[in-house]
């Protein structure tokens, strides 16, 4: 953008996601990459700053946790003695003038977050969360002015105050509960924002941006709302938005048109607006053409964009790691390294998740069966020690919108602790719920809406619903069942189906009783409310203890000779005769078709991101 004498260009530089993901390495399969890191992303930060007379970078939160580094800093003893947080330490280093928190950021409980976030030598906002004690006293301070000055067109300099609010999703409050519950307030980003913004005009802020971890959601306001960015943009007073949460990309194809919505120019409502994926493989740029009105200063034109680290992984050739964030990893990277390698136990199976839409995972297995293990041990010399227990997991990697490369694959032989995080790639904590039969009915029914209503007697449909995550398709152990995928799916506000997807679900070889107590092990992040499939899961736990799912996975892996996980049909996709659908899945899921009939599945061509596409018959 060339600006007047009037006028002036400012770059938004941005990140989002970017999940402990200091280094372009993955830890799970032990070795480098070139499509993610801050360490790769931070030469890309250099050279767009470097374009632009006036630029400011901000980070949009999830920081701390998504890898084993982050378990590592965060949960090991001996890994946890750090001064300043590696991450921090490399922002710090970067350059970053300000950042917010993310909901995961709060996975390791406050103490930690805290902790890490005293190391910032940026300003750290956070509007909508708060202290009950003393009460109403802020986490973090809710937003910041920070006082620049700016070259025009014509080199005169002049300053800029921009203010920068912080908010995060208000669900954090029952994900996290077992580190949240008593300790902190949280209250509606939109409220938290009409509250703040006026102070923020008042205190001068000539432009204000907010970081708000939240995807695009519904168009209208819904009080406690955790994908609120449409509606936080109809806000009066604010200017720039920087959103996450979905580890997608805005402006892009990620998004479709809609009345406040414009994917191709990055705006909403107007405002220009910018998602940079996650783990660093995009950085957010907002262009802002500013133009001098009154003692102020305003919004004469936009360009938004997310520019991808590496557009053609195959064959393009992606920066060098940053030399200042590089260093500020070594140290924690080398022990990370030395502490996910140690091995706790083999197994006698593959186990991998590349056919976890269609059929039960060998990856997800291990899931259910560490977690009846546990629950057994928990349940031994107690009342409830002779009811029915159940196992809900999901199989978190496969693909989609974390990329054609997220799937777990962990060969049969020795499992070191870095399998334990593939296997469980969030740190929850294990948890007991005690419910009826038809809690556990409409429990899968709402995770049924994973996949597209299928017209019978048709080819090639295609299966997966995108907008759902795998991460809150539940598939039970201990059950029985079909999903019926010619009829319709669950609308969110439906909680309940004259016409259910899930068909012939049984326990123990007897039709499902919808008036039988179950207990089901499952976790935090599901007890709390996460992807809407348990209803009041708070009020229905079993107090018996807290442990997180990764050490018990670990504790069962050690307590086996050796596990073996092998294939189960506890549920499938009810049959359609003449019907054929269609899902992606990663190329090494051609070696694994064994455990299909010939006649079922066939590959059927690649997709224009490397995946191959795969036809169900039905």
């Amino acid at each position: 953008m060339r600006a007047s004498s009037e006028q002036a260009h400012l770059r938004i530089c941005a990140t989002s996601d970017l999940h402990a993901h200091l280094l372009a390495y993955d830890y799970y399969a032990d070795r480098p990459v070139d499509t993610f890191g801050l360490s790769r992303l931070a030469a890309l930060i250099e050279t767009r700053r470097a374009e632009a007379s006036n630029s400011v970078l901000f980070d949009n939160g999830d920081l701390l946790q998504g890898n084993p580094l982050g378990d590592y800093l965060a949960l090991t003893p001996g890994g946890d003695t750090w001064d300043v947080h590696p991450m921090i330490a490399a922002m710090n280093a970067v350059g970053y003038d300000a950042a917010t928190i993310g909901n995961h950021d709060f996975n390791y409980g406050l103490a930690v977050l805290e902790r890490a976030m005293a190391g910032a030598a940026y300003p750290v906002v956070l509007a909508n969360v708060t202290r009950r004690s003393p009460k109403g006293a802020p986490l973090f301070a809710p937003f910041t002015i920070l006082e620049r000055t700016i070259i025009c067109g014509t080199g005169q300099k002049q300053p800029l105050r921009i203010g920068v609010i912080g908010l995060t999703p208000p669900h954090i409050l029952q994900w996290d509960s077992h580190h949240l519950f008593g300790r902190v307030d949280v209250c509606d980003m939109l409220e938290a924002a009409a509250e703040y913004l006026p102070q923020m005009r008042d205190a001068g802020a000539d432009l204000v941006i907010a970081l708000c971890h939240a995807g695009l959601g519904a168009d209208d306001h819904q009080a406690g709302m955790e994908d609120a960015i449409i509606p936080l943009a109809a806000l009066p007073g604010i200017d720039v938005i920087v959103a996450g949460h979905h580890h997608l990309v805005f402006p892009g194809e990620d998004y479709r048109v809609r009345p406040s919505v414009d994917p191709i120019a990055g705006t909403i409502h107007g405002k220009p607006t910018v998602m940079p994926g996650f783990w660093g493989n995009h950085l957010g740029i907002i262009d802002l053409l500013l133009e001098r009105s009154g003692k102020g200063w305003r919004i004469a034109a936009s360009q938004c964009q997310a520019e991808p680290l590496q557009e053609h992984p195959q064959t393009e050739t992606t920066a060098q790691e940053d030399p200042r964030v590089t260093a500020a990893a070594r140290t924690s990277h080398q022990a990370t390294l030395r502490y996910s390698r140690r091995t706790i136990g083999r197994t006698d199976t593959r186990l991998h998740t590349y056919f976890g839409l269609i059929n039960d995972a060998s990856a997800v297995n291990v899931m259910h069966q560490a977690q009846i293990w546990h629950a057994q041990q928990r349940l031994a010399g107690t009342e409830l020690e002779e009811m029915p227990l159940l196992s809900a997991a999901a199989p978190v990697k496969t693909g989609g919108r974390a990329g054609t490369d997220f799937f777990t694959d962990i060969p049969a032989g020795a499992l070191a602790l870095r399998h334990v995080a593939d296997l469980c790639y969030y740190p929850n904590a294990l948890r007991i719920v005690r419910i009826k039969g038809r809690d556990v009915h409409a429990w899968l029914e709402r995770a049924a809406r994973i996949f597209r209503q299928i017209q019978p007697g048709i080819a090639d449909q295609a299966l997966i619903n995108g907008a759902i995550p795998s991460y809150n398709f539940d598939t039970f152990h201990g059950l029985t069942y079909e999903i019926d995928i010619s009829r319709p799916a669950l609308g969110e506000a439906c909680p309940s189906s004259d016409r259910p997807r899930v068909q012939n679900a049984a326990f123990r070889g007897a039709a499902l009783n919808f008036d039988q107590d179950f207990l089901v092990v499952t976790n935090s992040y599901r007890l709390g409310g996460g992807g809407n499939l348990l209803d009041d899961g708070l009020d229905r736990l079993v107090p018996l203890g807290h442990e997180s799912s990764r050490k018990v996975l670990e504790r069962f892996i050690e307590s086996q000779n050796s596990i073996a996980p092998h294939h189960q049909s506890n549920w499938r996709l009810a049959a359609l005769p003449g019907t054929t659908v269609v899902f992606e899945s990663h190329p090494r899921a051609l070696t694994c078709l064994q455990q299909f009939g010939s006649d079922m599945l066939a590959p059927i061509g690649e997709a224009e991101n490397g995946s191959i596409v795969f036809r169900l018959s039905l």
